[in-house]
């Protein structure tokens, strides 16, 4: 069974600038897959094993891979980059860093993405840097069929639910950002937190009944939270680069 913890944090011993991991290990042995800058000044993917073990890269480049994803089989990963162009696309590679495919090919900045646990679709945020807005979309595991799922304010980070029947995500619809639901089709969009501060990045708990979110609501968005039902569990200084890609998950 899967789990989902939102997480973020800066690598101050190594005096590296900051550190995302997102993780999805779906079997024994586990595998986890994160973004570090640990080579260089751009962030690239890299595999380990989930105790650290057989740390490897898998990318290499002139520009930021990010919020990498693995699929539920463990065969692929998905992330987005700004690979050759201005805006950022989604691109799949196998486990092992090879045969990698652009996935989305639009004019605006196609982000964040995440793979249904069946592994049939794939999730994400897209939009215009300029106007801040931003949608969610789905699409088939190959990029065919992109469809749209919401069309109000600044809509990201999707998650799906365990069972693949609801997608939770961040929306500033109503103001600033707090966490939303809706069913994986577009409908019935609910509002789960009404604070005042950011509230990011959810994600679901192994039988659905729950959602953890990063948080900005304590002291003025100086603690970054991660949150389950509106209860803090942890806390540490946030980095705003980072506000919109810390998400991982684990087994």
């Amino acid at each position: 069974m899967m789990g989902y913890l939102g997480l973020k944090f800066r690598d101050l011993e190594a005096g590296q600038k900051s550190t995302t991991v997102i993780f999805r290990a779906p079997e024994a042995p586990a595998r986890i897959s994160f973004s570090s800058l640990r080579d260089g000044d751009n962030f690239e993917i890299y595999v380990m094993d989930a105790n650290g073990a057989n740390q490897t890269r898998l990318t290499i480049g002139h520009s930021d891979k990010l919020w990498p994803d693995c699929s539920p089989d463990g065969a692929s990963i998905v992330f987005y980059s700004e690979e050759g162009t201005s805006d950022a696309d989604i691109y799949l590679i196998n486990a092992d860093g090879s045969n990698r495919k652009q996935l989305t090919d639009g004019t605006a900045d196609e982000e964040s993405p995440a793979w249904s646990n069946k592994g049939n679709k794939i999730a994400f945020d897209s939009g215009a840097t300029d106007t801040g807005d931003r949608d969610i979309y789905v699409m088939n595991a190959d990029g065919s069929n992109p469809t749209a799922l919401t069309n109000t304010g600044s809509n990201i980070t999707p998650a799906w639910s365990p069972d693949d029947t609801k997608i939770a995500f961040a929306s500033s619809g109503d103001g600033n950002s707090d966490v939303y639901v809706m069913n994986a089709h577009g409908s019935d969009r609910k509002r789960l937190t009404f604070d005042s501060g950011d509230d990011l990045a959810p994600r679901w708990s192994p039988d659905g009944t729950k959602i953890t979110f990063t948080s900005f609501r304590h002291d003025n968005g100086q603690i970054a939270d991660i949150c389950d039902e509106r209860r803090r569990l942890w806390q540490d200084q946030p980095d705003p680069e980072l506000r919109f890609r810390s998400n991982s998950r684990l087994v």
